[in-house]
């Protein structure tokens, strides 16, 4: 069996799919979780938002472009704020802490779990 790894071309294809669903419906993370999942998880820490910061800023440029990005969504983020800063303080403390097997069987589960409200949530706004 082949060990999936984070390649710079899978890692270039999953970080255009993440933007654009992540664009689309507000879930983008499940091809990264995939592509990172069998990588520590201090190097996913940092490879992560090496890359959701670019493609969160093109994805709010095109967004603003179209319209659809308000001061009230600023408003929303801000609120979300504090729980990023306390997942990435528990992410510190635990994600090195943890086997990588259960790092990998954790990242897949949020992985699944996002990727399928994802493709559910597309699914029922076209009902």
């Amino acid at each position: 069996m082949t060990t999936f790894r984070p390649t710079p071309a899978v890692v270039v294809v999953s970080s255009l799919v993440t933007g654009t669903m992540g664009t689309i419906t507000g879930v983008g993370g499940p091809p990264l979780g995939l592509a990172y999942q069998n990588v520590s998880a201090g190097r996913v820490r940092g490879t992560l938002s090496a890359i959701f910061i670019p493609i969160s800023m093109m994805s709010l440029l095109a967004l603003w472009l179209l319209g659809s990005f308000t001061w009230r969504d600023v408003i929303l983020a801000a609120m979300l704020l504090p729980a990023v800063v306390v997942g990435f303080g528990l992410s510190r403390l635990v994600g090195d802490r943890l086997p990588a097997s259960a790092f990998r069987a954790i990242m897949l589960t949020v992985a699944f779990v996002a990727g399928a409200y994802s493709v559910g949530s597309a699914g029922i706004a076209h009902l």
